[in-house]
């Protein structure tokens, strides 16, 4: 009677096969879809280049013919400031376009804008915004017949025109809400006015206007 042999089977051995062959396909997958990934991702970039860090001219393409003046004019150390400064902006590029600005932003939400100012309108705004800047100061008040008068003296940098004078009270009925009253007010001459409200009521702030709408505020 012949005798059947049994090979004894290394089990060790073949699990280290086993092992090295599942790391093996591990590795290939992973590096596989590292590939696949860095490809989605340069793709992405391509197409919301507003979440890239923008290089400079990127706005370039919207505005043919035209000058980069100012590549990353986001702060007050920019001359140009005024054509950038309604919103908070990651990215504000301006170019000389002759008779226009051009101006391309992107905000912190990654939104693109892309506009044209006209330069002698901006110019002329960022003029009287210059000349009017400054303080004013209150050099008496008194209060007559429940109106309250004042004089009042207005310094400012340059020639600026005021065209009158706001008081912002509080409301009685509700703390959360301000009244906004106009004066009548008489130049003085020298910078000097004659102020007078309808009420004796206590001012929360008060503001001089200059030419335009511009604020000057009262010196502290």
């Amino acid at each position: 009677m012949n005798k059947t042999k049994t090979k004894k089977v290394n089990f060790p051995a073949v699990l280290m096969k086993l092992t090295i062959i599942i790391l093996g396909l591990l590795l290939f997958y992973t590096v596989g879809g590292l590939i696949q990934l860095k490809d989605v991702i340069d793709v992405d970039n391509n197409m919301y280049p507003e979440k890239n860090n923008v290089q400079e001219n990127y706005f370039s393409k919207y505005f043919p013919g035209c000058d980069l003046l100012e590549g990353n004019c986001v702060s007050s150390d920019c001359d140009k400031y005024f054509l950038c400064n309604d919103k908070k902006y990651s990215v504000c590029e301006i170019y000389d376009c002759r008779g226009d600005f051009g101006v391309g932003t992107i905000d912190a939400d990654g939104k693109t804008a892309i506009s044209k100012k006209n330069k002698a309108v901006r110019d002329e705004i960022k003029k009287i915004i210059e000349k009017c800047q400054g303080s004013f100061e209150v050099l008496s008040s008194d209060c007559v017949n429940n109106k309250l008068k004042m004089r009042v003296q207005v310094s400012t940098e340059g020639d600026c025109e005021v065209l009158g004078f706001l008081a912002i009270y509080g409301n009685d009925g509700n703390q959360d809400e301000q009244q906004v009253k106009s004066a009548i007010f008489l130049d003085l001459k020298n910078n000097t006015y004659a102020v007078s409200f309808d009420t004796c009521k206590d001012i929360i702030s008060l503001i001089a206007t200059g030419e335009s709408g511009v604020g000057i505020k009262q010196k502290k």
